[in-house]
């Protein structure tokens, strides 16, 4: 006996067609979603394999090939060797487009820069690929880039008028530009304080010049939270003995308020740091005893809240001061109580010396910058006057105990004015060599101070002092003096390797 089958009922059928359409609509979008990753992840290969073929060229030729050798199809080049190819068809960028990239961004674009000394490549990634976040990104001698290549701005300027002008100090602003710090003698023969504003490709926006009666000078200049600046200097306005001068400005470098700081003994400052009350900590020096430390603590409108001298015999300085994580202070400096050492300072929130360490050894030390690290510890940077003068990097933990010290340069002169923690982990400096005249010296480290590369950048004149800071692109803004025109200030931009045009 045969039982008949039921048959679907037309409920269950439109059930069964729907978990179909289900079923097939996760698939195509697991397909789609595949597809779209493996065309990201063709797009960073293909990078690398440019990236390869264009060392090969560089290396044969000893510069990267010019746009329209790159727009042949091809990379190839001929030496005395004869003809090498290195790529026989460069890839085009697959489609469609993917994530938020634009079809004008979905193009491998290729730019020589630095007269043939290096290159960009631009493209884009709709998602996160590896390591790298979605988004445009930029093709270099040093890899692949989180930028645009069109933000990879670089340049070396000359800013100057009548008269002398010299630069203390650089910082990147908000708006991607830089606010540079110095002294001009234009309108003044004894000097004013000098501040320059330019935009990411160094066009200038504006200029002040600050003081009044006597001598004015900037030290540090950092952008406040509200937009405005802070520079702090020495003003001599007083007669002999001079004082800190803190000024405040607006965003056009207008003053809002100004204080002449100090007593009856002579006090100097070249650094300033906006603490997160919002007010400031300045450091410099004193010669109360033979010279001590001045360290300085205002409210928002520079009103003195406290102030410490700090030192023991002999001879100390405070050259450069950064707020602590823990809401104290960090003062680097030199110190002659053992021989000339670096002296590292750390102290409460009120100015209370929590420890103090004198760091060198046979050789004379300075420290000139000091940043607190990552990790909690501090990196400072000077020089030695081992192997003629040297760049003198050394790291600590969080008590300042040494955690490892390097001596870097080479067969002439070298030395360090400023440290900049870089976003691999890793060290920036920057200061002066003395292979013509005296030019910028900028060192790049890893985690460990091992030196990753060094340049020599020559610059027009001789060259005074060197601030550095890494900028938004991964690259680096260095601002000196040079006295090729009496005395103008230098700028220069660089990328990530310390190119520049």
């Amino acid at each position: 006996m045969f039982r008949l089958k039921k048959a679907f009922t037309l409920i269950e059928l439109l059930v069964v067609i729907a978990i179909i359409g289900v079923i097939a609509t996760v698939s195509v979008i697991a397909l789609s979603s595949a597809r779209a990753k493996a065309r990201d992840a063709r797009r960073a290969g293909d990078m690398k394999q440019v990236q390869t073929a264009l060392e090969l060229f560089f290396n044969d030729k000893n510069r990267y090939p010019t746009a329209e050798e790159f727009a042949s199809g091809s990379i190839f080049s001929t030496s005395t060797y004869g003809t090498s190819t290195y790529m026989q068809i460069i890839p085009s960028a697959p489609t469609p487009v993917d994530g938020s990239c634009t079809s004008g961004q979905n193009t491998f674009s290729y730019q020589q820069t630095e007269n043939g000394n290096s290159y960009t490549v631009s493209f884009c990634l709709g998602n996160t690929t590896g390591t790298l976040d979605s988004g445009p990104k930029c093709l270099t001698p040093a890899g692949i880039m989180d930028v645009d290549c069109s933000s990879l701005a670089m340049f070396a300027l000359l800013y100057g008028g009548p008269g002398n002008q010299t630069s203390a100090s650089v910082d990147q602003t908000s708006d991607g530009g830089y606010i540079i710090s110095g002294a001009s003698y234009a309108s003044d023969p004894n000097g004013n304080m000098y501040l320059l504003k330019v935009d990411s490709n160094g066009i200038e926006s504006w200029h002040q010049e600050i003081g009044g009666a006597g001598y004015q000078e900037a030290g540090v200049v950092q952008q406040t939270t509200d937009g405005g600046y802070i520079i702090v200097g020495i003003d001599d306005a007083t007669g002999s003995d001079s004082n800190v001068y803190l000024v405040k400005t607006d965003s056009s470098g207008n003053v809002t308020w100004d204080q002449s700081i100090g007593g009856t003994n002579s006090q100097d400052a070249y650094s300033v740091d906006q603490t997160a009350d919002g007010g400031y900590i300045i450091a410099g020096n004193t010669d109360v005893h033979d010279n001590d430390v001045y360290l300085v603590k205002t409210d928002i409108s520079g009103n003195v809240t406290w102030e410490q001298n700090i030192g023991g015999v002999g001879y100390q300085t405070g050259s450069f001061v950064q707020q602590a994580a823990d809401g104290g202070y960090i003062i680097s400096g030199l110190s002659d109580a053992n021989d000339w050492d670096v002296y590292l300072v750390k102290t409460d929130s009120s100015g209370n010396v929590t420890w103090e360490q004198n760091i060198g050894g046979a050789d004379v030390q300075s420290g000139r910058a000091v940043q607190q690290t990552t990790d909690g510890g501090y990196i400072i940077t000077g020089s030695t006057n081992a192997n003629d003068g040297d760049v003198y990097l050394v790291k600590t933990d969080s008590s300042g105990n040494v955690t490892w010290e390097q001596s870097i340069g080479g067969t002439n002169s070298q030395d360090a004015y400023s440290v900049d923690q870089t976003a691999d982990g890793g060290y920036i400096i920057a200061g002066q060599t003395h292979v013509t005249d005296s030019d910028f010296y900028l060192v790049k480290t890893d985690s460990a101070g091992v030196l990753t590369w060094a340049q020599t950048e020559i610059a027009l004149g001789n060259i005074d002092f060197a601030s550095i800071q890494q900028t938004s692109d991964g690259g680096y803004i260095i601002s000196g003096s040079s006295d090729v025109n009496d005395n103008d200030i230098y700028l220069m931009k660089t990328d990530q390797l310390g190119n520049y045009q």
